[in-house]
């Protein structure tokens, strides 16, 4: 019960900070530093689904009625957020030579709300951290896929997870955004 109310109240307060920086492109600024700035970034969708591909190594992660903005924050000591299309979140993948998402895979985790599937009712850290490779964007059916390989234990599939965020590693600055949030 705890980490179901703890699980309710960090993905509420994504939510609503997500939709704000949404619908306001604000970009916060209380530091600056001279070392690169790491961005970390979310995405927010109204369900999503997990199916084995044939080696069962890997999965294809389909988030449904995905946001068509990502939302980005960086760590310290500089803290700005901002926000970038996912259609330019998904073209930029390979921009970035060694420090592209398309060379080094990022890490991510995903955070539902409500699930068809019992074991993720009964244990939600059950789907685990896993690498995000081969995104797809479909911005007319608002459709967002990954290939995923676990690395946290074994992936399953899952028919339907619902109210969804996902939740991706640090990656110096991509899409031309700045520590300023120019070029976002």
């Amino acid at each position: 019960m705890k980490t179901k109310l703890i699980s309710l109240v960090c993905a509420s307060v994504m939510s609503l900070s997500m939709a704000y920086a949404a619908n306001t492109n604000t970009q916060v600024t209380t530091a600056t530093a001279s070392a690169p700035v790491e961005l970390l970034y979310t995405q927010m969708a109204n369900s999503a689904s997990v199916k084995l591909n044939q080696n069962q190594q890997s999965a294809t992660l389909t988030l449904n009625n995905v946001n068509n903005k990502t939302t980005w924050f960086s760590d310290r000591p500089v803290r700005e957020s901002g926000v970038v299309g996912t259609k330019h979140f998904v073209s930029q993948w390979q921009t970035g030579g060694s420090k592209s998402f398309q060379t080094d895979p990022p890490n991510a985790n995903i955070v539902a709300l409500r699930s068809s599937n019992a074991h993720l009712q009964a244990n939600p850290k059950s789907l685990g951290s896993f690498e995000l490779s081969n995104p797809t964007y479909n911005a007319k059916t608002k459709t967002l896929s990954y290939t995923i390989k676990s690395i946290s234990g074994k992936l399953k599939n899952i028919n339907h997870l619902n109210d969804v965020v996902l939740f991706i590693d640090s990656q110096i600055p991509m899409f031309g955004c700045t520590p300023s949030g120019k070029g976002c």
